[in-house]
């Protein structure tokens, strides 16, 4: 039941909710668009009080139960020969869930998700057809499971109860291909809650600040499939940076590595005025909250951080050219050293003795500086990330590391609390 008592005598609607796109590893849903529509869906309805939650999942993926409100029901689908992210498997497992008599109406967050034979009182979010319109941009768009896939969310479309459009463009779209009745199409825009306001100048500062994200830059988060254009977006940042100084960074956030436009979209790259760095590996660690939790003052979550970088990144401490380490504290450049392989634990101090850290010393460590040296505004992190950069495009004149082809930058938060390390590489290392 939903974790608010229903009025006296008001009627509880029974709400059955698709909610893999809650899932990591659910078709990447989790961390995009329809990841965040169903997060905020799932709040707005678990308030309501005449409104019955039950939320179902995939069977082999973990539920992060920290998302869910409290008190909401959670089920599991039946488990298939084919996992749930088979849209065969979604013909007939999910189906299943749907038609049972324990639900007064059945909503998919997602289109894409349905079965083709939805049940009545069915509700399917519409997020967008791009897939159908422009399916030319996609190089499998000919082959017979991309057109199958096509054909079974029409028929999803065409005969669920209620379609919901995130845009008025959206309805637009269904009501020329999928849906003669416009009084079956709903449109619901995102973004509607007070929470995606604009943020405050004071916000936004605040957020640089808490980020280190003092030098300029330039932030892209998404997709980098066709239809987004990021090549055009490489191609007009190319035109900015070229009038302007200091450098300006443009970060790619999202699902791009494993996109297959990426080899594409990295020869574009290559052409800008600025050589690329690319990201090899990158890993991250949370071990404690408050200094007083540590487990053991003398290791930290590098230890698991650098150790995550180095396996995405099929390279070991010795590959690396150039380590960038967030140097809070004289302390940390050792520990670092220590947890990131550079020598056994404990034996930091006499690694460094002697300058080897030092600008002529033979492990080049902290290049620009490090914070105390070079400059340390409260959030020092970003700055790591720039002169990693720097060092792979041979920019940093007289510190520059001879033939600089990796770097590793790690940053530190909290107390020693938490730790990510990113290993950056040249062209020369693809």
């Amino acid at each position: 039941m939903s974790p608010h008592a229903a009025v006296a005598g008001a009627r509880v609607l029974r709400v059955g909710l698709d909610a893999r796109s809650l899932q990591p590893g659910f078709r990447e849903d989790s961390a995009r668009g329809i990841g965040v529509y169903a997060r905020e869906l799932v709040r707005a309805l678990a308030a309501r009080h005449d409104v019955a939650l039950t939320l179902w999942f995939e069977p082999a993926l973990p539920i992060l139960h920290g998302l869910l409100p409290a008190g909401v029901l959670t089920r599991r689908y039946a488990r298939t020969p084919l996992p749930l992210r088979d849209r065969l498997a979604s013909q007939w497992s999910v189906l299943a869930a749907a038609r049972s008599r324990q639900h007064d109406v059945f909503h998919w967050l997602s289109h894409m998700h349905a079965p083709a034979f939805p049940p009545r009182r069915s509700v399917l979010t519409v997020h967008d057809l791009i897939l159908e319109r422009f399916a030319h941009l996609y190089p499998k768009h000919r082959t017979l499971g991309y057109r199958a896939a096509r054909e079974l969310e029409g028929m999803a479309m065409r005969k669920a109860t209620v379609l919901i459009a995130d845009s008025n463009a959206t309805r637009d779209d269904l009501l020329a291909s999928h849906a003669n009745d416009p009084a079956r199409v709903r449109v619901a825009p995102l973004g509607v809650s007070p929470r995606f306001a604009p943020a405050s100048a004071a916000e936004v500062a605040a957020v640089r600040k808490h980020h280190g994200l003092n030098a300029p830059f330039v932030l892209y988060l998404g997709g980098i499939d066709a239809r987004k254009d990021v090549a055009m977006l490489l191609e007009a940042f190319a035109r900015a940076v070229a009038r302007r100084e200091p450098p300006v960074m443009l970060v790619l956030a999202g699902h791009v590595l494993g996109a297959p436009e990426y080899p594409a979209l990295m020869e574009r790259a290559r052409s800008l005025k600025k050589k690329p760095a690319y990201v090899l590996g990158c890993g991250q660690s949370t071990t404690h909250a408050s200094i007083s939790s540590m487990p053991d003052l003398t290791v930290t979550g590098a230890l698991a951080s650098g150790k995550a970088a180095y396996e995405m990144a099929k390279l070991g401490p010795g590959d690396v050219d150039a380590f960038e380490l967030y140097d809070a504290f004289t302390i940390n450049t050792i520990l670092f050293l220590e947890d990131l392989g550079l020598c056994k634990k404990g034996e930091g101090g006499a690694f460094v003795a002697g300058g080897r850290i030092g600008p002529k010393g033979t492990l080049a460590v902290n290049t620009n500086g490090g914070g105390l040296s070079y400059c340390h505004p409260g959030m020092y992190g970003l700055f790591l990330l720039i002169e990693a950069v720097r060092q792979l495009r041979g920019e940093c004149g007289l510190r520059q590391v001879k033939d600089c082809d990796v770097a590793l930058a790690h940053g530190n938060g909290g107390v020693l609390s938490s730790q990510a390390t990113v290993i950056l590489g040249s062209a020369a290392t693809l």
